[in-house]
């Protein structure tokens, strides 16, 4: 049976053991974050840098995450603001090659999936600031759920919510 005293050496001693393993496994996530952003950067086209999107969101939105659970709000945003230019970088490049979406969903997909966890993942951050402290991230969620919204009618082309109503014969 431990004493009193002993819940403290444990800690201490938990803390010592896996105090490394954390630091490196930080360490790693900021080289796969710049191993991807690298790629990403480095590759010119818009159908695998589109592919990249969904990993390097991951990547970002996991410091994201670690930054505002430290109070770091002015670190987060940046890394906020470079992932919505990366997305509209790539949705612009995919517009500009003209592919029917429908029928050629490669990239399209992959970055439809890559904004709509952003914005989920957005939502749960949101969740547990001011509305202050919101003010910047949901103006950059506005703007992906615009790219969102973008993408979906290009893949699932047809008449829109807000579009005609169909005629009924009755």
């Amino acid at each position: 049976m431990r004493g009193p005293g002993d819940t403290w050496g444990f800690i201490l001693a938990a803390a010592l053991v896996c105090g490394p393993a954390i630091f490196a496994g930080a360490q790693s996530a900021q080289s796969t974050v710049a191993a991807f952003q690298q790629r990403f950067d480095s590759d010119k086209d818009p159908v695998r840098r589109a592919k990249l999107m969904q990993q390097l969101g991951v990547d970002e939105f996991q410091a994201i995450r670690s930054d505002v659970n430290q109070g770091k709000l002015a670190e987060a945003e940046p890394i906020l603001d470079e992932y919505r230019d990366q997305a509209r970088t790539c949705v612009a490049a995919l517009d500009a090659k003209k592919i029917n979406a429908s029928k050629h969903s490669s990239g399209f997909k992959q970055l439809q999936i890559s904004l709509q966890e952003a914005l989920r993942r957005l939502d749960e951050i949101d969740a547990g600031l001011t509305s202050e402290q919101q003010a910047p991230f949901l103006a950059v969620r506005d703007d992906l759920q615009r790219m969102n919204d973008h993408l979906v009618q290009e893949l699932f082309p047809g008449p829109t919510l807000n579009g005609p109503a169909t005629k009924t014969s009755g």
